[in-house]
Formats: C-alpha cells, structure tokens, sequence
C-alpha cells in the first residue's frame, strides 16, 4: 500500500512541475520580428544567453547569374550548407544555412559586393519555449530514476504499473529531445534565402504558388517524357512483331500438327 502511495506521489509531483513549467511559457510571446538594418550594422544580438532563431531574406540583381552564385558559394564553410537551389535561365532562388556567428559577416559581403534590391531579417526569440522544454526534459527524468528504484522492490502488479508509466516517460522525451536538437540547430545555423535574378527575370522571389505551378509542370513534363519514351519502345519492337509473330504462329502451328500425327499413329 506505501509503495502504491508513493508511485501516486512521484507521479503527482512529475505533473505539477511540468504545469508549473508549461505556465511559466504562457507569459512570454517569444516572438520578435525585425526587418531593414543598414549595412555593417550587427543583425545578431550578442547574447548567450538567449534562443533566437534569424531568418535573411535578400534579393540581388546580378549580369552575370553563374558568376555570382558561384562566388557566394564559395563562402560557404565547411560546416555549412545549401537547403535548396531553384536555379533557371535567368534567376537562382537559393536556401542557404549558415551558422549564426558569422551570419552579419556573410550578409554584409553579399550586401557589399552585389546590388541588393530587396533585404528582410526576421528573428524568433524561443528562449522561454526552450526553457520549457529543457525542464521538461529534467523533470521526466527524474521521475524516470524515481520509478527505477520503487521498481526494485515492487510487486508485479507494481512492476506493470512502473513500466507503462516509464513507457509513457519515454515517448515524451524523445519528442522533446527532438524539439530541442530542431531548436539548436535552428539557433545555431540561421536560414539565409537567397533571390538572385537577371536583368529579364523578375525582382522579387517565387511565390508559394509559383513553386508549386512550377513542380506541377516538371511533373507533367515527366508524365509527357515517360509516354513519350514508352512510345517509341512500342514503334521500336512493331518490326520485330511484324516478323516474329507469323513465325512463331507457323513454328507453333508445325509443333502442334507432329503432336497429334504422333499420338494419332501411337493409337
């Protein structure tokens, strides 16, 4: 009877610290959104102790497209990388990630070196929702170890008891921990979108539903290329067919005839 009290109590306690934590997250928006910022102007707050997940967007005109992209990629270090690439005749949607340390350095040399048309940060302050789930995190774990010790001395109903709620503890932490690997990967590595078009292309990035009409296109295009391609297989083999239908029809015609003339003459 202790022990079910004291299950009731681990778990009661595990509860009411995560609703403490989950109130505390209520009070803060955790949200700031900026735009603009002049050039050589510090885009990143220099605070540690804050969660802010910077996301650039910035459009460049440019004569020569290859030529431009080539030189932005070139500043990419070895730890970074390219997301997406949507590159056409005359214009180059790229997604960059880039880590958050350097992210003033590598916008003002874009900036610097190239005619940009068109610049937006926004920034989301997460700190309070990270917070929340860290001690979540805490929290589940500590019940976790709590239950492991009644679990050595409990009865077997105790022990079924003590294993679904570990079950449950378990399924809660690895989402959480994902949330919080998404969050530090997001802090640490900002999202740079970058639109860079030529003198014939259009100054502002593809819309949401441009990208999808132009999936669709590549899509059908497939579809076309495909029935296309099936096609010319199927005029391909017409000559073989041609030919090789008759004479399997009268080979298989001669083997059937020797058949019933040689179990006609076994009668």
């Amino acid at each position: 009877m202790k022990k079910r009290v004291l299950l009731f109590l681990v778990v009661l306690m595990s509860l009411l610290v995560l609703t403490a934590c989950s109130a505390d997250s209520n009070f803060s928006g955790g949200e700031l959104d900026s735009a603009g910022g002049g050039e050589g102007s510090s885009i990143v707050v220099d605070n540690t102790n804050r969660k802010i997940i910077y996301t650039a967007n910035l459009s460049i005109k440019s004569k020569d497209l290859l030529a431009t992209t080539n030189e932005i990629k070139d500043m990419l270090l070895e730890d970074e990388w390219i997301e997406s690439e949507d590159l056409t005749s005359n214009s180059n949607y790229i997604t960059f990630r880039i880590k958050t340390s350097r992210l003033n350095g590598f916008i003002d040399s874009i900036r610097t070196n190239n005619e940009t048309t068109n610049f937006r940060l926004e920034s989301k302050d997460v700190s309070i929702h990270y917070l929340d789930v860290s001690s979540r995190i805490e929290a589940y774990e500590l019940e976790k170890e709590r239950l492991m010790e009644l679990f050595e001395n409990a009865s077997m109903y105790e022990m079924i008891q003590i294993n679904e709620r570990i079950s449950t503890i378990d399924a809660q932490l690895i989402t959480l921990n994902r949330t919080i690997l998404e969050y530090d990967s997001l802090v640490d590595y900002s999202v740079v979108k970058l639109w860079i078009y030529g003198p014939t292309a259009n100054p502002n990035p593809p819309s949401y539903g441009t990208k999808l009409s132009r999936t669709f296109k590549m899509g059908w295009n497939g579809v076309v290329t495909v029935l296309q391609t099936s096609l010319q297989v199927v005029v391909f083999l017409i000559p073989f067919l041609i030919i090789i239908v008759p004479v399997g029809g009268i080979v298989w015609g001669i083997l059937i005839y020797r058949k019933r003339k040689k179990d006609d003459n076994n009668k």
